[in-house]
């Protein structure tokens, strides 16, 4: 058996560990945040989750969104992330579906302020 050196050492060590969050809530879907042409667009993949178990919430007064799962199921006990709002975007205009598997929370950007000749 060949010596190994310190960095294969290291890295057979925390190899495991390099993605903290995932280790610690093995359930963590993957996210995609998308800038559209009139705003965002963020798309979580939630496969075998049930509607009634997702909890899709806006925090108008902190600008945030913020999304939670709860299920009774064997491979996902719980789930929450949050995420920022930006300023451009018109909080009423927010919109939630849940498609085969797929949560796509849709918002739009304010409508620019135009202008226009008073005198």
């Amino acid at each position: 058996m060949m010596p190994r050196t310190m960095t294969q050492i290291f890295d057979d060590i925390f190899s495991h560990t390099r993605n903290f969050e995932r280790i610690h809530n093995p359930f963590l879907p993957d996210a995609i945040n998308n800038e559209t042409e009139n705003g965002h667009e963020i798309q979580i993949s939630v496969p075998g989750v049930k509607q009634e178990e997702i909890s899709v919430e806006l925090d108008a007064s902190k600008n945030e969104l913020i999304i939670e799962l709860d299920t009774d199921s064997t491979f996902v006990s719980k789930f929450k992330r949050v995420y920022r709002i930006p300023q451009s975007i018109d909080l009423d205009s927010v919109q939630v579906n849940v498609e085969l598997g797929v949560v796509t929370i849709t918002m739009e950007r304010k409508a620019e302020a135009t202008r226009k000749k008073l005198l």
